[in-house]
């Protein structure tokens, strides 16, 4: 079964928390999140599995409710996905 996949704008509304496009591209940026890319013609397209837009929304709870950095907020989602991923085995 695929997985579900996110527009920038999608992810955005799905996690709220403050989200906004600017935060969105600087995760990017800073290597925190790989959207799928895909390339129309001149235009770039950036997709969001449905694994990183949970683990998005779990490091921006991090972030909003304990004022963790964002590095440390995308490393212990991340863990915490990798663990739920190994107890669903």
């Amino acid at each position: 079964m695929a997985e579900k996949t996110y527009t920038p704008g999608e992810a955005i509304k799905h996690v709220g928390k403050g989200l906004n496009r600017d935060k969105l591209a600087y995760f990017v940026r800073e290597g925190y999140l790989q959207p799928q890319t895909e390339q129309r013609g001149k235009q770039v397209y950036k997709y969001y599995r449905d694994s990183e837009v949970w683990i998005l929304d779990r490091a921006m709870s991090y972030m909003e409710k304990y004022q963790t950095r964002p590095r440390a907020a995308f490393e212990k989602a991340r863990q915490e996905f990798e663990q739920t991923e190994l107890d669903l085995k």
